[in-house]
C-alpha cells in the first residue's frame, strides 16, 4: 500500500551578502572598450558583492544558516539534514556542508555538498523536500552559496561583470497548512555542458603551470548559446510546470527566477506574458549569485512580507550542465 506524503513548507529562511561593493566603474579600468553604460544595457547590473580576503563559501553560508535557525526559533541540533548547492566550495573535499554543520554545531544532521551549477538550490529543495515528504527526516536546511568572484577572470568583459557573491537559505519541515510545497521537478541535459565550464582543476584536466597560464581555472561561457537556452528553458518549465498544477500564469502572484541577468529576466516575462512587476529582481545590485539567487531572493521577499496568506510562488532556475528546476509554493 502506498505511503501517503506529509506536506512540506518553508518554515524559516536567511541570507548573507559580503559587505564590499563592486561599482560598474571597477571593469572600466581593464579595457578601454568597457563603459558602466556598456555593462548596465546588456547585463541591468550595477553593483555587485564580493568576499573579502580569507572569507570563503562556507562562512557566507553559516551566517545565512544561522539566520534562517534563528527565524525559525530552533536550536541548530533540531536539524536533522544539511544540503549545501554551490559550484564554489572551500575544497573539493570536506564537503562545505559539513564544514557548516560544524560552525553552527548541528551535531545531529547529516550533510553532503550538491552541485547543479545555478540550478543547485532547486535541486537542493526537491531533494530536501523529498527527505520530509517520505517522514524519513523533518527539519532539512537547503542552502544555497557561491563565491564565483574567486573564479572570474577580471579581465574578461563577457563574464566578470556578471558574478557576485552571496548565500541564501531556507528550513523545510512538514507543514499542515500554508507555505505548502505543491510541486517540485528538475532535469538536466549533459550534451549542452560545453557552453558554461571551469575547465581546469578536475580529473580531466588536473592545476599544472600550463593551466594557470591558459586561464583554465576561470568560468568559460558562450554568452549567446547560454542567453537563449537559458530563456527557452526557463519559459518553457514555467508553463509546463503551471500546467501540471492546473494554473495560469495570471494565478501567479510572485515569480523568483535565476537571477542570470535582467536582460533574461524581462524576456521571460515577455514571453510569459506576466507583468514585470509580479517577477522580483536582485540582479540589479547582487549580480549573479548562481545557486545562491534564488534562497536570497526568497529571505529578501520575507523579510520585505512581499509573501502574502494564499499567494502563489513559483521559483525557475538554469544552469551549466545543463540544469533546470521549476517549484511552485502556496503560501
Amino acid at each position: 500500500m502506498d505511503r501517503e506524503l506529509i506536506k512540506v513548507g518553508i518554515k524559516s529562511s536567511g541570507y548573507f551578502v559580503p559587505e564590499q561593493v563592486i561599482e560598474n566603474s571597477y571593469f572600466t579600468k581593464f579595457d578601454e572598450d568597457i563603459s558602466e553604460e556598456w555593462i548596465t544595457s546588456r547585463t541591468g547590473i550595477y553593483t555587485r558583492r564580493k568576499v573579502s580576503d580569507g572569507e570563503a563559501t562556507s562562512d557566507m553560508a553559516y551566517k545565512a544558516a544561522k539566520s534562517a535557525i534563528t527565524h525559525a526559533g530552533m536550536s541548530p541540533d533540531e536539524l536533522d539534514f544539511i544540503i549545501l548547492a554551490t559550484s564554489s566550495p572551500d575544497m573539493f573535499f570536506p564537503s562545505t556542508a559539513c564544514l557548516v554543520q560544524d560552525k553552527l554545531g548541528a551535531t545531529k544532521a547529516g550533510a553532503f555538498d550538491l552541485s547543479a551549477a545555478c540550478a543547485g538550490f532547486i535541486y537542493g529543495l526537491h531533494a530536501g523536500y523529498s527527505m520530509v515528504a517520505s517522514g524519513l527526516y523533518k527539519n532539512v536546511m537547503v542552502i544555497g552559496a557561491e563565491t564565483l568572484t574567486r573564479f572570474v577572470n577580471w579581465e574578461n568583459k563577457e563574464t566578470s561583470v556578471l558574478f557576485g557573491d552571496g548565500a541564501g537559505c531556507v528550513i523545510i519541515s512538514p507543514v499542515e497548512e500554508g507555505r505548502e510545497i505543491i510541486h517540485c521537478e528538475v532535469g538536466a541535459d549533459g550534451s549542452g555542458a560545453s557552453i558554461l565550464t571551469l575547465p581546469a582543476g578536475g580529473s580531466r584536466t588536473p592545476a599544472s603551470e600550463e593551466t594557470v597560464s591558459n586561464n583554465l581555472h576561470y568560468i568559460n561561457m558562450n554568452g549567446k548559446e547560454t542567453y537563449k537556452a537559458c530563456i527557452r528553458n526557463m519559459t518553457d518549465n514555467i508553463s509546463g510546470a503551471l500546467t501540471k498544477c492546473n494554473l495560469q500564469v495570471s494565478d501567479v502572484d510572485i515569480i523568483i527566477t535565476h537571477q542570470a541577468n535582467k536582460r533574461i529576466i524581462e524576456a521571460i516575462a515577455k514571453k510569459l506574458r506576466v507583468s514585470e512587476d509580479k517577477v522580483y529582481v536582485n540582479v540589479t545590485y547582487l549580480g549573479n549569485t548562481a545557486a545562491a539567487s534564488i534562497p536570497i531572493g526568497m529571505a529578501e521577499c520575507m523579510e520585505q512580507n512581499k509573501f502574502k496568506k494564499g499567494d502563489n510562488i513559483l521559483l525557475s532556475t538554469f544552469g551549466a550542465g545543463l540544469t533546470w528546476g521549476t517549484c511552485l509554493v502556496k503560501w
